[in-house]
Parts: C-alpha cells; structure tokens; sequence
C-alpha cells in the first residue's frame, strides 16, 4: 500500500497559483486574489492562512503581501 501525502499535487499547484499572483510590492486584498487566480474567496482565505504560517506571506492592513526570501549567506 502507498503512503499518502498531506499534500496533493492539485494543492501545490493550487497554492503556487496564489504564490505568482501575490506580489512583494503590493499589496492585493483576498478578493482580488481570488480573482486573478480562478479561485474561490474563502479558499483564498484558507491558503493565505496557511501560507502565512510558513512565513511565506504577510497580512497588513490593506490586504495581503509576498514576504521576499532573502538570501542565505555563507
């Protein structure tokens, strides 16, 4: 029997569509999201939470911004 991942390979694609319509200079409300990526408001809101978790976004204000990586020095 396989082992099953938590992560489906729809849910990465799903979350990597979110990730390229954020942007790290703007910020864009859920709903605006939502639209830019074909997706419904309150799922949206969900992997934003989820990704904010991650450090991967964060939420101010005015809507909801891509945190930029910064590079790792060695």
């Amino acid at each position: 029997m396989r082992p099953t991942c938590a992560c489906s390979s729809a849910s990465i694609r799903t979350k990597t569509r979110l990730l390229d319509a954020l942007s790290s200079r703007v910020t864009l409300s859920a709903a605006e999201l939502a639209r830019r990526c074909g997706l419904a408001v309150d799922r949206v809101s969900s992997l934003l939470g989820i990704l904010e978790l991650g450090g991967e976004v964060e939420r101010s204000e005015r809507g909801w911004i891509r945190r930029r990586r910064h590079a790792s020095r060695s």
